[in-house]
């Protein structure tokens, strides 16, 4: 499999029979055996944390936004019921 693999333009990197190996290519994580099995829960666990993180710091972008417009409209209310009188 891994030649097949190579053949198509992947990298393979392997470790010795029952040895841990595990690798991450951005958010692919992949282990070559049931001994990388906690070694690739460590490393998804860190990916989770990283989307977790991005979305939270997206949603709190979008409420400061949403804030700055809604003080933005209050504000050219109050600007135009202080011209009336």
């Amino acid at each position: 499999m891994a030649d097949r693999l190579e053949e198509q333009g992947a990298t393979h990197v392997s470790a010795d029979v029952f040895e841990e190996k595990v690798v991450v290519d951005e958010r692919l994580v992949t282990g070559q055996n049931p001994a990388s099995a906690a070694g690739v829960a460590k490393e998804m666990e860190k990916l989770f944390a990283q989307v977790i993180h991005q979305e939270k710091a997206e949603e709190q972008h979008e409420t400061e936004a949403l804030r700055a417009e809604r003080d933005a409209e209050k504000n050219a209310k109050k600007a135009a019921a202080e011209a009336e009188h």
